[in-house]
């Protein structure tokens, strides 16, 4: 597997995502975006994928060729009926159906402002997190 996504990041323009558990090798972007992730604990053993989904949309094309990508989170949101879903809505889904802890949620989250907001008006415990 290795092999192929050093072969792929050689050789074409793309975006890689991979999901490993654990991340036994860090790679390097070469021509590809390479981003290595978002495997949570589960409560009682295992792992379980956080996923975001974010759709090739023209919103979303030129808000990255204007360079405004920090207001893509807006869109994903506004965007939700087209299957967009932000990674803060999966981790607090997790934590609200007890299969992920509130800590883990909040260590996978790059939103970490949002996802605590979340789970403050929730209700759950956040004395763990050390930012509450």
């Amino acid at each position: 597997m290795g092999a192929l996504i050093d072969l792929i990041n050689r050789t074409r323009n793309d975006h890689v995502i991979t999901i490993e558990d654990p991340i036994e090798f860090v790679r390097q972007s070469k021509r590809c975006l390479i981003t290595q992730r978002t495997l949570c604990r589960k409560v009682w053993g295992g792992r379980v994928a956080a996923m975001e989904i974010l759709l090739s949309l023209p919103s979303v094309s030129n808000l990255i060729r204007e360079g405004k990508a920090f207001q893509i989170p807006s869109v994903m949101q506004t965007s939700r009926k087209l299957g967009m879903i932000l990674l803060s809505d999966v981790l607090i889904d997790l934590v609200d159906r007890g299969i992920v802890e509130p800590r883990e949620a909040y260590i996978k989250a790059t939103d970490k402002g949002t996802l605590l907001n979340l789970l403050k008006s929730r209700g759950h415990e956040l004395s763990s997190l050390g930012a509450a």
